[in-house]
């Protein structure tokens, strides 16, 4: 019980056959439903319609980050996940069965690697199958193991893993051998090739996993992690108030209502917001819409502040306590990367997966401790709530997977989870407008509007489904709106020149589309649509 020696091997700890037989089925059944899931959302940009990866050529994923996606701007430098997707992209590209075969292998050796980080970095003895189940059946996993774009997260989480684990091995060692630290360069790089957010677990975790007889939260750790910290807030504050956004898609995608101190908020704010959907995951749903405070003394920024600073006084107060401090340190520093994410995105989940080995070793720890100070009766007790949380969190995880089968019942059960947010209406409307019921699409995207006015895709949407029923005149209205809420969204101004080619504008609309096909790279998405449309005003 609680802490060993640090004698005893992983490999005498799996000899509990029905612990091992648990934690396999932890890590596999509760996903198997949405194993059937096929293609969904940001897929098609990078895989269905991304051209780049329908031919293998490793050289050029690594030199042009743009063969990610189809979609122009969503163009972030993971060479390694494109390197995978193009493998199985050539294997089969019909079915999405063979990105969720692969994605839930790697989870599954993520988890027993999990289990082996807390059994020697740790030292937790049997109890580091608590934190592993945690990791395993954890219902805000299903998104990272389900949704294939997001493959990359569970590449890395994975090479993370194995970095820190080689790293723990190369310290343990005495001769130092120079293989273990290959592998954990190696496999530190990788996990940056797969996702970019790894860099700062990478960079900050080894000083204070292992620091021998020394505290875990040593003072050069701290400066580092806290210059990391004040580095993404310096980059909050630069990105959103001077940037125009050339240097990242070609167009501002921080909304100009947010500030600064709004989007410093929102990452402060994450921690916990990923925290609370773990422990009480009723209400999880695809958007987890961002609603930051806008003044500093208003009640719920004196709360993140508060929270803030009783994390890193925690750190210092647990800072011999190695998995209550580095559990603690490890979820924030993997999560300090997705609090760069734009308030006018969607939150979603699966960017907390590199994040939950951290927190579930913390609670895993906190676990143990509690056992350690109960009678043999309560003891008893407690084993049998976990088994019970288990077994809540495992049904949990298999009633999201079910959900993650098609973009019908992901975007119904968000809009019944989170019906102020556009949105999930937003996308609703889309699978109507693709099944041709572009009445029903009008209605949903109303709806959207109804709750952001600002909303340009919905505009979008129901400029081209008022075409479809003969409403020039909405269409232009709805077209040209969305190209002034955004001006510089390649997609909206070719939909605005197809309206113009109906109404007659046909010069303007040609002209229109020539500066896409001219601006636009030659294996893009919509350069390709709008060299489609030059070709049909020319016949």
């Amino acid at each position: 019980m609680g802490e060993d020696n640090g004698q005893t091997s992983a490999l005498a700890l799996f000899r509990p056959w029905y612990l091992v037989v648990l934690l396999l089925l932890a890590a596999i059944v509760p996903y198997l439903p949405g194993m059937k899931g096929p293609f969904l959302f940001d897929d098609v940009h990078n895989i269905k319609e991304n051209a780049a990866v329908y031919s293998f050529e490793p050289g050029r994923f690594f030199a042009d980050p743009t063969t990610f996606s189809a979609k122009t701007g969503n163009w972030p430098y993971r060479p390694l996940t494109v390197t995978v997707n193009s493998i199985l992209a050539v294997a089969d590209a019909d079915s999405a069965l063979a990105w969720h075969i692969v994605a839930l292998a790697l989870h599954l050796f993520s988890t027993f690697l999990v289990f082996l980080l807390c059994v020697r970095g740790f030292r937790l003895g049997k109890t580091a199958f608590v934190p592993a189940f945690i990791f395993a059946a954890a219902p805000l996993q299903t998104q990272a193991v389900l949704y294939v774009s997001a493959l990359g997260v569970v590449l890395s989480c994975f090479f993370s893993l194995s970095a820190v684990w080689f790293f723990i091995c190369l310290s343990d060692r005495q001769d130092k051998s120079a293989v273990f630290a290959t592998l954990v360069v190696l496999f530190s790089i990788v996990a940056f090739f797969s996702y970019e957010g790894s860099l700062a677990l990478l960079v900050w975790l080894p000083l204070a996993l292992y620091g021998g007889n020394r505290p875990i939260i040593s003072k050069k750790t701290v400066v580092v992690f806290v210059g990391v910290f004040f580095c993404a807030v310096l980059y909050l504050a630069l990105r959103a108030g001077f940037a125009p956004g050339e240097m990242f898609s070609g167009h501002r995608d921080i909304r100009p209502e947010y500030s600064a101190f709004e989007q410093v908020m929102n990452g402060l704010e994450l921690p916990w917001v990923m925290a609370g959907i773990l422990l009480f995951p009723k209400g999880l749903n695809f958007f987890h819409h961002p609603a930051p405070p806008s003044s500093i003394f208003s009640a719920s920024a004196i709360m993140i502040f508060a929270a803030t600073v009783l994390v890193f006084v925690f750190l210092f107060m647990t800072r011999k306590r190695r998995p209550l401090a580095a559990g603690t340190a490890w979820y924030l520093a993997a999560l300090l990367p997705a609090a760069l994410v734009s308030l006018n995105l969607p939150w979603s989940e699966h960017r907390a997966y590199l994040a939950l080995p951290g927190l579930a070793i913390a609670l895993g720890y906190a676990f143990t401790r509690l056992l350690e100070n109960l009678g043999p009766l309560r003891r008893r007790g407690a084993y049998l709530l976990i088994v019970l949380m288990f077994f809540c969190f495992a049904l949990f995880t298999v009633l999201r997977a079910d959900a993650w089968t098609s973009e019908a019942k992901i975007m119904k059960d968000a809009v019944k989870k989170s019906p102020r947010y556009d949105v999930p209406w937003h996308i609703l409307a889309s699978r109507y407008q693709g099944q041709g019921d572009c009445a029903r699409a009008i209605r949903l995207e109303q709806r959207a509007v109804s709750v952001n006015p600002d909303f340009a895709d919905a505009y979008n949407t129901m400029a081209s489904c008022y075409l479809v029923e003969g409403q020039l005149k909405k269409a232009r209205q709805a077209a040209g709106k969305a190209l002034e809420l955004d001006r510089h969204n390649p997609m909206y101004k070719r939909n605005l020149a197809v309206v113009l080619i109906y109404t007659g504008e046909k010069n303007r609309a040609e002209r229109m589309l020539r500066e896409l096909v001219e601006s636009l790279p030659r294996h893009d998405y919509v350069r390709r649509l709008a060299e489609r449309d030059l070709a049909g005003i020319g016949d």
